[in-house]
């Protein structure tokens, strides 16, 4: 029998889920039988599972030992394994497999993930047979440059946060490594999957000048995992915790505190919404900002900010609560969700929000790509026209005034669905 190989890595999601492309790579793993179901050419008696991911010493803070014993046992009842690669990095905490501080830095870090992927899948394929190798985000862009010609192993690079997109202190040397990856993605036949039209675009844009075309399935990011229901009593015991008033309607607004998640235009847009007594007696806002040990002048003068808001009208909170944005969510006296980031690469808390609210939940966003894709399918959504504490008040007062529908929302296509499909058709192209 021939065996199909389904190999799959990421920075994250393995051995920890500490970012939103680990969940994305933690949500395949777990919704493989889904996948399996959903395919026409992978069965149950004709494939294997493997996942790679790189070294992390046994105490580095953030590795996360049941996740990884999750994964190999996820592995291990496919016929496949986990399987732990070296890098440049000594794998001394998580941001060191992404950037360690040896002379080179991330460039040659992404280079060494790379070239050790690409050495185990071939490894995995004269074993084995077969190899679909699945990898995510940019340290596993120049794959193909590694595969030799002859290999049987074809891949498929989905990338989460690319430089041409999400601008970031790491934007230009993600760019130039990302497009020297599709044109080695190009040149050997390998294809790409994209999360958004946007970045399908950006990377045919990338690749223009090479005569052969860029094979690109568009995939959603619609897992399972993206909704999380809650008992009524563990809500209840969350919002409880908080003091949250159970007699007023609540808007929600969470995310780190830092320039992308606009916080300097949230907060003073909030403050003068309180400045109105009939919002005083009706709303009550929930502000979820984790500041960590942050104490550059963003993060202080945001404090301040918060500092200048009514405890009697807000809820603060600036420690980080894993359960409070489900609880919210979950929440039936929930109104409003505020949504003000300056940029995403792909906003998993869009999904969230799409896969939990009720209907009737207004939303108020940013005029950013990802956002544009997901909240037009919810009827209750109201996009800021501009980026500035005016326009989003302006919005604010629009949502608070303007009547509300409780039509469902428009259908989303399943995550696993767009996968197997693309998968599918990977595996019969010859």
């Amino acid at each position: 029998m021939d065996w199909i190989n389904i190999v799959i890595t990421g920075f994250d999601g393995l051995n920890s889920k500490l970012t939103g492309a680990g969940v994305v790579v933690r949500s395949i793993v777990e919704e493989f039988e889904q996948l399996i179901a959903e395919s026409r050419v992978l069965t149950p008696s004709n494939t294997r599972l493997f996942a790679l991911t790189a070294y992390l010493r046994e105490d580095a803070p953030d590795l996360n030992r049941e996740l990884r014993d999750e994964t190999q046992a996820f592995c291990r009842k496919w016929n496949g394994d986990l399987i732990t690669y070296r890098t440049y990095s000594d794998g001394y905490n998580r941001s060191q497999l992404w950037s360690p501080t040896q002379k080179g830095g991330g460039y040659n870090q992404w280079l060494s993930n790379s070239l050790s992927v690409a050495n185990v899948a071939m490894m995995i394929e004269r074993q084995y047979g077969q190899v679909l190798l699945i990898t995510h985000d940019t340290p596993f862009a120049q794959v193909s440059r590694y595969l030799m010609p002859e290999s049987n192993v074809k891949h498929f690079w989905v990338p989460h946060s690319m430089g041409a997109i999400f601008f970031d202190n790491w934007s230009k040397a993600k760019a130039r490594f990302e497009r020297v990856g599709l044109k080695h993605i190009v040149e050997r036949g390998d294809s790409v999957g994209a999360t958004t039209e946007e970045f399908d675009r950006t990377m045919r844009q990338e690749v223009k000048g090479i005569k052969k075309p860029l094979r690109s399935y568009l995939l959603s990011n619609n897992f399972i995992s993206m909704k999380r229901e809650m008992l009524d009593e563990e809500r209840q015991s969350i919002l409880a915790r908080y003091q949250i008033p159970a007699d007023k309607k609540l808007i929600f607004v969470w995310g780190r505190c830092v320039p992308q998640k606009g916080w300097d235009i949230t907060l003073p847009t909030l403050k003068r919404f309180f400045e109105t007594p009939e919002h005083q007696q009706q709303y009550h806002a929930v502000l979820l900002m984790p500041t960590g040990a942050m104490t550059n002048d963003y993060a202080q003068n945001a404090l301040r900010l918060m500092d200048e808001l009514s405890e009697q009208h807000c809820t603060k909170i600036t420690t980080f609560d894993y359960d409070l944005p489900s609880a919210m969510l979950n929440s039936r006296n929930l109104d409003m969700v505020l949504l003000t980031s300056r940029w995403e690469g792909m906003s998993l808390v869009a999904l969230e929000i799409y896969n939990t609210v009720k209907t009737s939940v207004a939303i108020v966003y940013s005029d950013i790509h990802y956002f544009n894709v997901i909240f037009p399918k919810m009827h209750n959504s109201f996009q800021m026209p501009e980026f500035s504490s005016d326009a989003l008040y302006d919005t604010v007062i629009e949502a608070v005034e303007t009547p509300r529908s409780e039509q469902p929302f428009e259908e989303m296509e399943s995550a696993i669905s767009t996968y197997a499909k693309a998968f599918d058709a990977e595996l019969e192209r010859k």
